[in-house]
């Protein structure tokens, strides 16, 4: 489901509502991004993570990852942050919506995936039944 920054601003508290609503206080929110890239042949990374995280979120338990891929012909540099709170990704989404450079963030528990670009919120859901009860939650919004 892809929802558009606008649609989200002339709706008044939705931002907060939907976070909530996908990520209940009862359960493990996890959250992955991309913080850098190296093509093979180069000595410096490019990195991604625009803004510094850890002023937006509490980095407790997290893991980095290097991934070698060959078909891509790039080194891919993953973090990924263990238990964030609702409300932190609300301030993220909310801090996004008001014009700051968005990360190449991924937030997920056992249920649902949201991540943030500069136009819009995509939701996607593990199962369809949880996708209907998203869609019945946003008409109601």
């Amino acid at each position: 489901m892809v929802i558009q920054h606008q649609e989200l601003k002339e709706r008044a508290g939705l931002v907060q509502r939907t976070s909530t609503f996908l990520f209940a206080e009862d359960s493990r929110i996890d959250m992955t991004f991309l913080k850098s890239y190296m093509p093979h042949g180069f000595k410096k990374p490019r990195c991604f993570e625009k803004q510094a995280l850890h002023r937006a979120f509490v980095i407790r338990n997290w893991k980095e990852e290097y991934i070698d891929r060959q078909e891509s012909e790039a080194i891919l540099h993953y973090a990924t942050v263990k238990s964030v709170s609702s409300e932190e990704v609300f301030q993220y989404v909310k801090g996004i919506l008001k014009g700051k450079q968005p990360s190449l963030i991924a937030f997920y528990n056992d249920r649902y995936m949201l991540e943030v670009n500069s136009d819009e919120v995509v939701i996607i859901a593990k199962n369809k039944e949880d996708i209907n009860v998203l869609k019945k939650f946003l008409q109601k919004g």
